[in-house]
C-alpha cells in the first residue's frame, strides 16, 4: 500500500554547539564538498533525561554516522508521539550553514516529510482485529 505525504517542513537543527557537534558539522561540510551526498536520519530518544520527546538528528557520511543535534522541541513535541505510534517520518536533504561572517558557529538545516498510510492501508489493520 502506498503512503501519502501528510506534511513537509524545513527544520533548523537545535543543539549544534554541544558535545563536539561543531567539529562533526565541519566534517560533514568537508564530506559534502567532495561527495555531495549525505543521509539524514532521525532517531527517537524517549529516555533522554532532558526531554522525553527528543528526536536526534544523525548524518551519515560514507561509513560514519554523527549526531549533529536535535529536532527543535516545539516540533518534537507534536512529532515524537506520532513517530511512537508508527507514523513514517523521512529526513531529506541537508545543508550545513554558517561558519563565516557573523554566523561563526555551524548549523544544520534539513526537511522532514511525515507520511500517513493510504486510506486502504489505514483501514485494513482495524478490519483484521
Amino acid at each position: 500500500m502506498a503512503n501519502k505525504i501528510f506534511g513537509k517542513i524545513i527544520v533548523k537543527t537545535a543543539g549544534t554547539s554541544f558535545e563536539n557537534r561543531q567539529g562533526k558539522l565541519w566534517n560533514v561540510r568537508k564530506f559534502m564538498a567532495k561527495q555531495n551526498r549525505i543521509v539524514v536520519m532521525l532517531r527517537r530518544e524517549p529516555h533522554n533525561e532532558h526531554d522525553p520527546k527528543a528526536i536526534a538528528v544523525l548524518v551519515k557520511t560514507g561509513k560514519t554516522v554523527a549526531k549533529v543535534g536535535y529536532v527543535p522541541s516545539d516540533i518534537a513535541f507534536w512529532l515524537a508521539p506520532k513517530m511512537d505510534n508508527g507514523l513514517i517520518v523521512r529526513a531529506n536533504g541537508g545543508e550545513v550553514t554558517g561558519g563565516s561572517g557573523k554566523a561563526k558557529n555551524l548549523g544544520f538545516t534539513f526537511s522532514i516529510a511525515h507520511e500517513i498510510p493510504s486510506a486502504a492501508a489505514a483501514v485494513e489493520p482495524a478490519i483484521e482485529q
